[in-house]
């Protein structure tokens, strides 16, 4: 029958950011969420929808191994709700997503996280923050650097115009000297040539 199909995957909010030390991972979640999204577009004619949920750290046999209870409580503590997603809330988001009354959603991935996802968006903006500020403090520092070098250079040439000047007024006096000197040794002749 018409729309009653509906597929509901599993995706993860490590396709929403960077993921150190978990890029494989997040790689195939991601190619995940575009099979959604293709196959909306796909089977959405038939009535076919298709989503994917992508829950926060649930405490999972896995997440249970891998971190400690204060690990744990820190994830916790670091979302903007303060707490960790549960298993029943998972099970009711899935019951709602495949269920009439989400019938006008597809094609969409769901986060279930908390609102984990706020912070490391917070987290992102503020590294880009402090990035262009030191970018901008770097291009500022060399603008100082480039002003004060022409500043040197200037006053270096200064130096050299004044000591130039200086130079040539040296040379005038001494041709100044040395014309008085020779008008005063030509005097006596002159004077004899009259007597």
């Amino acid at each position: 029958m018409r729309g009653s199909s509906r597929f509901l995957f599993v995706s993860a909010g490590e396709t929403t950011r960077p993921a150190p030390f978990t890029s494989i991972y997040a790689a195939a979640k991601a190619g995940l969420n575009h099979l959604v999204t293709s196959m909306a577009v796909e089977l959405g004619p038939s009535g076919i929808r298709v989503l994917a949920m992508a829950p926060g750290t649930t405490r999972t046999e896995m997440v249970a191994a891998a971190y400690t209870e204060e690990r744990f409580a820190e994830i916790a503590q670091s979302t903007p709700l303060r707490y960790a997603v549960e298993h029943d809330e998972l099970a009711r988001l899935a019951v709602f997503l495949t269920s009439d009354l989400a019938r006008a959603i597809t094609g969409q991935m769901i986060l279930a996280d908390a609102g984990a996802f706020l912070s490391h968006l917070v987290m992102a903006l503020l590294a880009q923050q402090r990035f262009a500020f030191g970018l901008v403090f770097r291009a500022l520092l060399l603008l100082r650097v480039h002003l004060g070098v022409r500043q040197k250079c200037h006053e270096h040439e200064l130096g050299h115009e004044h000591e130039r000047e200086r130079e040539r007024e040296r040379e005038q006096g001494g041709r100044r000297g040395h014309e008085h000197e020779e008008g005063h040794e030509h005097e006596p002749a002159h004077e004899h040539a009259h007597m």
